[in-house]
């Protein structure tokens, strides 16, 4: 049994409930830190051998803690595109400069991501996907004929099989969100 704490940043979008499931499910500790700056209560993390960091917005509170306690581990769940090449403008790779090099390891929700990871830095990456958290209603509901995707295009997401599903269903409506449109 490893000590764990699991940090996500002040936002209205975190922490995300299936990472929270999942942290809850291991025996983290719970605990909140500021978006990426400001005042922390280093107490509040004390004593863990392994930090499970949310988002890499925890990484300047992971980067002090570990100074501290070098036993310690930092890893990072990577479920965005925190990653890809078009988004690493100057003051991400900054960032990432200052703080990557105290993250031991990273989480990533799907191979895609684990491959962004992997072209920009030198750490270990395990898939784990998809940190599913099922939540079923004992009530009937109306069926609907509406079908939502989300995403992008990748293979692993099952998009083509979607698209060609939709030809045997006819009475059906297809919903895209994303890069796939």
């Amino acid at each position: 049994d490893m000590r764990t704490t699991f940090l996500y940043p002040a936002s209205g979008i975190s922490p995300h409930y299936a990472h929270l499931t999942w942290a809850k499910s291991v025996g983290a500790k719970v605990v909140e830190t500021p978006m990426g700056m400001g005042f922390f209560d280093y107490g509040k993390i004390k004593g863990p051998e392994l930090l499970l960091l949310e988002s890499l917005y925890c990484a300047p509170f992971a980067r002090r803690y570990k100074k501290e306690n070098p036993s310690c581990k930092v890893a990072c769940i990577i479920a965005d595109t925190s990653f890809w090449s078009e988004r690493l403008g100057v003051l991400r790779r900054m960032f990432y400069w200052r703080y990557l090099r105290y993250v031991d390891g990273f989480v990533a929700v799907s191979e895609r991501i684990k491959r962004d990871i992997q072209n920009y830095v030198d750490r270990p990456v395990v898939v784990v996907r998809p940190f599913l958290v099922n939540k079923f209603s004992p009530k009937r509901r109306e069926f609907n004929k509406k079908v939502l995707f989300v995403g992008n295009e990748v293979e692993e997401k099952g998009f083509g099989y979607l698209v060609k599903s939709m030809d045997h269903l006819p009475d059906f409506e297809l919903f895209l969100v994303g890069d796939c449109c």
